[in-house]
């Protein structure tokens, strides 16, 4: 089973920006994201979604 929410380390991984990038995104808004437990997730969905939309 693959696993559908991802951390910011395996998004920044995943999409092959730093991982400040993908902070920096969170803080202004620019890329979907939740809350977990307390903690920032990334649903790879929405991320492929939002990627597609990106480069568009």
């Amino acid at each position: 089973m693959e696993k559908r929410f991802l951390s910011v380390i395996e998004v920044a991984e995943y999409l092959g920006f730093s991982q400040s990038a993908i902070r920096k995104w969170i803080r202004k808004g620019q890329i979907p994201f939740s809350k977990i437990n307390g903690a920032i997730r990334f649903d790879i969905e929405k991320i492929e979604e939002w990627a597609m939309s990106e480069t568009a």
